[in-house]
């Protein structure tokens, strides 16, 4: 009998512990890409701005990246490396952000990044 029982706990705590294992949740990221719109080269240095726009006659909420303790962000600022993208941005949640791009020889841009759970977007801005 308390081999039965020994084996019923082994068992019991492989089935949970491969469960748990495979319960692990895949991030939600964008990566921003900035691109010259004459030439389509990429822009390294470029200024980034993520917000949210809030619908008319409303206030913007904001959003929640990966990090920041559950704390709700307004805008958050990141710099295109020599690729002319951004590092891959963790957000807590599926969200629309708005993206306002300054590149370091006065040229901007605008564009959306829409995430989807789990998954990893790219949003392209092409600046002139």
């Amino acid at each position: 009998m308390k081999t039965l029982n020994k084996s019923i706990k082994l068992i019991a705590f492989v089935v949970l512990t491969i469960s748990f294992s495979s319960c692990s949740k895949n991030k939600t990221e964008g990566v921003i890409s900035v691109i010259n719109l004459v030439d389509s080269a990429p822009v390294p240095n470029a200024i980034v701005t993520i917000s949210v726009t809030p619908p008319p006659d409303k206030t913007a909420e904001g959003f929640y990246l990966c990090g920041a303790k559950g704390n709700l962000t307004q805008t958050e600022n990141y710099t295109t490396g020599g690729s002319g993208s951004t590092e891959k941005i963790c957000f807590e949640l599926p969200a629309v952000i708005s993206i306002e791009v300054k590149g370091p020889n006065g040229k901007t841009g605008v564009g959306t990044l829409s995430l989807t759970e789990e998954e990893t977007e790219t949003a392209v801005v092409k600046i002139n």
